[in-house]
């Protein structure tokens, strides 16, 4: 009688799973509805700004520090905008860099002051270097969704939290990457670390996230980043302070003019 139960049980269970995994998706359709999962929880934000340092570590032990007012306003369902000015230190104070992100190609320009003159950073010069550190222009701009492919890899701890590997391969012209692993709590769905991939496929840069703070009781925003360069021995850490929301911004502050009234 026991026995019988028993043989009917496991039935049931590999029943159940075989039910389980044919109602699954492919690893292709997994890994892009946690990505869209991710973004359509911060969505509806509006606007927000914040007070930014960057403490760039070399290799050899020299750190350095750049200060600047981050600006963002979504930009209705087609992407975001970011506004990023420069007070610090004084070489690159008024320096302004403007980002329109969308689903295809992103845009971006950026204000010299020295020069007086604003120019348009071209798509394959968005892998360089965010004023020196080791972000680059590609890194500031927002993940909108068909801007990559996606591909659930497994999943895995990061900082004691369970979360999701999802491969992200760039769908754009001009990325210094050929591929991201991105780590997405399976809890909060934002990104605990994500790992970045040169051209040939060697591990390039890790970006860790780290002390999350809820805005407006549902925007998760990571408040400590630290990007570590492993082929140049490299680090540059980014703070985020004084972050608020709805601030009331609109289209008018984010257009290429306002990068010469930003300074």
């Amino acid at each position: 009688m026991k026995l019988n139960y028993l043989v009917r049980a496991i039935s049931v269970y590999f029943m159940l799973a075989t039910i389980v995994v044919a109602s699954a998706g492919s690893p292709q359709e997994e890994g892009r509805e946690i990505i869209k999962t991710l973004i359509d929880r911060d969505n509806g934000f509006g606007d927000f700004r914040a007070e930014v340092t960057l403490l760039i570590r070399e290799s050899g032990g020299a750190e350095y520090n750049r200060h600047m007012e981050v600006k963002s306003l979504e930009d209705g369902e087609r992407g975001e905008k970011r506004l990023f000015v420069f007070d610090q230190p004084h070489d690159i104070k008024g320096t302004a860099v403007l980002s329109h992100t969308r689903d295809g190609a992103d845009a971006q320009w950026i204000y010299l002051p020295a020069f007086k003159r604003v120019k348009r950073i071209a798509a394959n010069n968005k892998a360089s270097p965010f004023v020196s550190s080791e972000f680059s222009f590609e890194d500031m701009t927002s993940v909108e969704l068909d801007k990559y492919t996606y591909r659930l890899i497994g999943v895995q701890t990061v900082d004691s939290r369970p979360c999701y590997v999802v491969e992200m391969v760039p769908t754009f012209d001009g990325s210094g990457y050929r591929r991201q692993v991105g780590y997405v709590d399976r809890e909060d769905y934002v990104f605990r670390r994500v790992d970045y991939y040169d051209a040939t496929d060697r591990l390039l840069k890790s970006l860790s996230l780290r002390d999350y703070a809820r805005y407006l009781g549902q925007y998760w925003r990571a408040r400590a980043m630290l990007m570590v360069n492993h082929q140049n021995q490299r680090e540059t850490a980014m703070t985020w302070r004084q972050i608020a929301y709805r601030n009331g911004y609109n289209e008018v502050d984010f257009n290429v003019t306002a990068l010469k009234r930003s300074r």
